[in-house]
């Protein structure tokens, strides 16, 4: 199997992805960079001929309107996110087989996952895809970007759209485009995970040196999960920041609350709904593993007490297995029963929290903007 599958299989239904997956096949970073700027560039030099780059007679000028910076910045950051998922989650699936975690033959295992790679670039999924990308930008251009009245994109003095916001148009489109499909297809990989721990038989090592008994790369996937945390927190204080701030509304208004709670929901599910299934198998794993220490314990303590009650002399492999059931039990005890550690939870509320932040603090930061006007 290539060495980097889901891309591969992704790029061969979806013709979109397909072609901005060439374009940084090689260099992927600075290739997202220059097609950004591809993007960015010409729409920026017609608002500024028309004169709608910054104007204090417009109500909004483009120089000023987060929103459109925002999707201009999405376009590399989910793009290359993107590529990044679509590499990790088999590595995350190889990594378990390694570990031994996943108890069934090569076989097996290879046919399983084929099918769910095929399933993320599957026909299907991509008009899927499409179709929901269609109907959001649909609504999005006619309610959010031709309703802008004395905007850099519709100024009342003009009869129809500018030529930036005609430029404006892939940029939105491109951005939104690569946040559907990305959200799509992570709803699928975390099912995937969960259906590792439902699919395979799962062996559970309770005294892994990794200490989520061999499950790490699920730990790793999780932080890696963090990052879209981070990006989709910075991009809801954008967002809050334009209707605040620009358009004057309350940070209480039921869009931007429903905005704030479907962060945090999305954030929770896309970090720990896979983690569920995994944490389930631990404490079984775990409990299991005492019980079994229990009654080796039993069995060991009873020849302790006959050697007592009895004139026959102390067997002093009898204490030592003693012992060292006595240690493996505390050991066992005190192991996790989720494959993370802390530092994934540190790092899930530390990229989480932005908006809450930002809601907490609004007067602070009108001060500082009010500063600089």
């Amino acid at each position: 199997m290539k060495a980097d599958p889901v891309n591969a299989i992704v790029s061969k239904t979806d013709p979109v992805y397909h072609m901005i997956y060439r374009i940084t096949r090689h260099r992927p970073i600075l290739a997202a960079l220059l097609l950004s700027l591809a993007l960015g560039l010409p729409m920026v030099l017609a608002a500024l001929w028309e004169g709608g780059f910054v104007s204090s007679a417009l109500r909004m000028d483009m120089a000023h309107d987060l929103g459109l910076w925002v999707s201009l910045a999405v376009v590399p950051i989910f793009l290359l996110y993107s590529r990044s998922l679509y590499n990790r989650f088999p590595m995350t699936l190889e990594g378990l087989f390694a570990n031994r975690v996943i108890t069934t033959d090569e076989l097996n295992f290879r046919s399983a996952i084929t099918r769910w790679y095929e399933l993320l670039g599957s026909r299907a999924l991509t008009v899927i895809i499409y179709s929901i990308f269609l109907g959001v930008f649909l609504i999005q251009t006619e309610q959010g970007h031709l309703n802008r009245n004395n905007a850099w994109a519709w100024p009342d003095t003009w009869h129809s759209l500018t030529p930036s916001a005609f430029l404006s148009f892939p940029v939105f489109a491109l951005s939104l485009y690569l946040a559907v499909q990305l959200a799509m297809r992570l709803a699928l990989i975390c099912f995937f995970i969960v259906r590792v721990c439902t699919v395979f038989t799962i062996r559970v090592y309770i005294l892994h040196p990794d200490r989520s008994g061999g499950l790490a790369p699920l730990g790793k996937l999780a932080m890696h999960l963090n990052l879209l945390v981070l990006i989709s927190s910075l991009i809801v204080v954008a967002t809050l920041y334009n209707q605040v701030f620009l358009f004057k509304q309350s940070i209480y208004a039921p869009l931007q609350l429903v905005t704030i709670l479907g962060h945090f929901l999305f954030s929770a599910l896309i970090v720990f709904t896979p983690m569920i299934a995994a944490h389930r198998k631990m404490t079984k794993a775990r409990d299991a593993f005492l019980g079994m220490l229990s009654v080796k314990f039993l069995r060991e303590d009873q020849d302790f007490r006959s050697a007592l009650e009895s004139e026959a002399s102390i067997d002093i492999g009898n204490v030592q297995r003693l012992n060292a059931i006595k240690t493996f039990f505390d050991t066992a005890k005190t192991q996790p029963v989720w494959p993370f550690n802390m530092k994934v939870i540190y790092t899930f509320f530390g990229s989480v929290i932005w908006p809450l932040v930002f809601s907490i603090l609004k007067d602070y930061v009108a001060k500082v903007l009010y500063l600089f006007k």
